[in-house]
């Protein structure tokens, strides 16, 4: 699966933009993974500004919508990732196991 500009994304990942500014929720071995930032110069130039690692989809969506409010300033725009994430469909999926320590 490839984005509008060619790049692969994982499949079943939540993508929010608004005017330049994204959030984006990937399924990773350990949970999910939280990415935000924007992009300058047309879209061609991509800026991540954070990004964090969850164990539970709950706590991913409240880092949605802290990313959301942080980007954009919006309490409106943040409530509207939010429910856009929560009609999203994400892929059952057991989250996978820390390694053992050494």
């Amino acid at each position: 699966m490839a984005n509008a500009r060619g790049r692969p994304t994982a499949p079943h990942a939540f993508i929010w933009n608004d005017h330049g500014r994204f959030v984006e929720v990937h399924p990773i071995r350990l949970g999910w993974l939280v990415v935000w930032g924007h992009h300058e110069d047309l879209g061609s130039i991509r800026i991540q500004e954070g990004n964090a690692q969850y164990r539970s989809l709950d706590g991913a969506r409240r880092r949605l919508v802290d990313a959301a409010l942080e980007v954009t300033r919006s309490h409106r725009a943040a409530a509207d990732a939010a429910r856009m994430f929560d009609f999203f469909s994400f892929p059952e999926r057991e989250v996978g196991s820390f390694p053992e320590s050494l």
